[in-house]
C-alpha cells in the first residue's frame, strides 16, 4: 500500500537469526532471536537454488529458515523487496495492494517500525 522505502530503513534486521514462525490464516509473522519481526500479509515468491517456488504459503515455507540469518535486504523496486537468507534462499516480497497494508517490519525494542 505504501511501497517499500530505501534499503537502509530495513538494515536493523540484517544478520538477525530467525527463531520462530507464526502461521495464520491471512498472515504470518517471522520472529527473530533479538526480538525483531516481519509480518507478512502480501504476496511473495521464494527462489531456491535458482528455482522459483510458489510462495502463496510464505509462512509455511519460512520454517525452512529457522536458525538461518538474514544476510541482506535489498529493495529491488518500490513494490519488490528481497530477503536473502544465510542458506542461499531468497524471499521476494511484493507490495501489490493499493487498499491494504501488506508488510510490517519491527525492530527488537519496537522503536523502529516500517509499514508497507
Amino acid at each position: 500500500m505504501y511501497r517499500f522505502p530505501p534499503a537502509p530503513k530495513f538494515q536493523f534486521l540484517v544478520s538477525q537469526e530467525l527463531s520462530g514462525v507464526l502461521v495464520g490464516l491471512h498472515s504470518s509473522v517471522l520472529h527473530f532471536l533479538d526480538g525483531g519481526s516481519i509480518t507478512l500479509e502480501g504476496s511473495g515468491e521464494i527462489n531456491r537454488d535458482g528455482n522459483r517456488l510458489n510462495a502463496c504459503d510464505t509462512g509455511g515455507m519460512a520454517i525452512r529458515w529457522l536458525g538461518a540469518s538474514l544476510e541482506a535486504i535489498i529493495v529491488e523496486s518500490d513494490i519488490c523487496l528481497c530477503l536473502v537468507w544465510s542458506n542461499g534462499d531468497q524471499l521476494r516480497l511484493f507490495d501489490d495492494s493499493d487498499d491494504y497494508e501488506t508488510f510490517l517490519f519491527v525492530n527488537e525494542d519496537k522503536s523502529k517500525c516500517v509499514v508497507v
